[in-house]
């Protein structure tokens, strides 16, 4: 009798055991079928040429990393196939916008690092460090580079991106719009490009060079310069440097419609999808230092700031009128209008329509317990089809649009939500 029962009961737990693996087990064929889907093929499009760069960067950047976090091993030779055919030849054909290039060119840093970080630096192409390289050294220090004309001083060009990037920080003509001084996307991307490349190195115990501290130190003056910081720990980007440019001119409006007025907010901050990069950013700076470095204790705190930032100020957590997270559109909280009739076209982004940025994943690289939970919850109650989170795709996620191609975007996003859970903590 005995027998029996203790037969009984380890059949039982034998199922219960079973049951407890069925659902990452099946989420994890679920994801093979979407990689396959989706990333595999777009990887075998040659994403370095023109406008197909820039979503390359946003898109894939989630997946990379989960490649390596989840220890994939074909998911990472996707990726080493892709940048062996640009080290190849393909670096000779990028698009000529440059925030395009740089998009693309992060993706590729990253790569770099992971593998080095992995201790699979064999998927890395002999000569790809050195194309990043020179064609980030090229932007910083060489080539002529575009700014806003200036009807008093004829300024229309700097002569590289670190004199750009030195003028807006140490100028302080009045005169002036204020958003002439703002510092972009382009340049923060560039500065982490360098930041990753100089990680790089050091996983390679080979020394760095001038132009890659050069590139990390102003990273640092940038950071410590146009925080503007918060009573309950979070923080904001250079609030009002904006405020005068067209996208933001209408911020003060709380919807949309034909005859809107521009209504300026002086102290403005950034929008939040251009945002989204910003807590990669920071790990990238972050990890050029020593863990004892007064600098990594300085990008630790903005990091822990911004998820601070995100939390109580941006997201809006789901509820029983709208069971979605929602994002203000602007990082102070703000929700008015952006970017009114924009390039020409009606209409304009109205409160929470910015939300489909969330889908991305790159919050999900602030490494906590409630950037996980946010996408966990995504996975779980999947925004990304019409009749259920209609802000998520009334923008971006339309389910019948493509990413590239017959790769549906709204299956790229369920694949990204499930990997952004995935990533580990830090």
């Amino acid at each position: 009798m005995l027998k029996k029962y203790l037969f009984i009961y380890l059949s039982l737990l034998l199922l219960i055991q079973t049951n407890m693996m069925a659902s990452p087990f099946e989420d994890s064929s679920i994801n093979a079928k979407r990689w396959q889907n989706t990333v595999q093929p777009y990887l075998n499009e040659p994403l370095w040429e023109t406008e197909m760069s820039y979503n390359a960067g946003h898109f894939l950047m989630v997946p990379l990393h989960a490649a390596f976090a989840l220890k994939n091993t074909e998911w990472q030779q996707d990726f080493a196939n892709h940048f062996a055919r640009f080290a190849d030849s393909g670096y000779n054909n990028m698009g000529k916008t440059l925030l395009y290039r740089i998009h693309y060119l992060y993706l590729a840093s990253q790569f770099i690092v992971l593998c080095q970080e992995s201790n699979a630096d064999s998927l890395i192409p002999k000569n790809l460090y050195d194309i990043i390289f020179t064609k980030i050294n090229k932007t910083w220090n060489e080539d002529e580079i575009w700014q806003w004309k200036y009807p008093k001083s004829k300024i229309s060009t700097f002569k590289n991106m670190r004199e750009k990037v030195l003028w807006k920080l140490y100028n302080s003509n009045s005169d002036e719009k204020i958003y002439y001084r703002a510092i972009m996307d382009d340049e923060l991307f560039t500065m982490a490009i360098g930041a990753d490349l100089k990680r790089y190195l050091y996983l390679k115990s080979t020394p760095s060079n001038n132009t890659l501290d050069d590139m990390t130190q102003i990273s640092v003056e940038v950071y410590q310069q146009r925080i503007k910081w918060n009573s309950d720990g979070g923080w904001v980007f250079q609030p009002g440097f904006w405020s005068q440019f067209e996208d933001f001119a209408y911020a003060g409006n709380d919807f949309v419609n034909d005859t809107l007025e521009k209504k300026i907010v002086a102290d403005i901050a950034e929008d939040v999808s251009h945002s989204l990069r910003v807590p990669l950013w920071i790990c990238s700076f972050q990890n050029t230092f020593e863990t004892t470095n007064s600098n990594y204790t300085f990008f630790s705190s903005l990091k822990k700031g911004l998820e601070i930032q995100l939390f109580n100020t941006i997201l809006i957590p789901p509820n029983k009128l709208q069971p979605f997270y929602l994002a203000n559109n602007f990082m102070d909280g703000k929700n008015g209008v952006y970017r009114y009739h924009y390039n020409n076209r009606p209409g304009g982004t109205g409160p929470y329509e910015l939300s489909a940025h969330l889908s991305i994943g790159w919050w999900s690289f602030l490494g906590t317990e409630r950037t996980k939970n946010m996408y966990q919850f995504m996975t779980e109650n999947e925004p990304f089809q019409e009749g259920k989170g209609a802000v998520y795709y009334k923008k971006v996620l339309n389910p019948d649009g493509h990413l590239l191609k017959e790769i549906k975007m709204n299956e790229v996003c369920r694949l990204i939500a499930s990997l952004a859970a995935s990533l580990p903590l830090k």
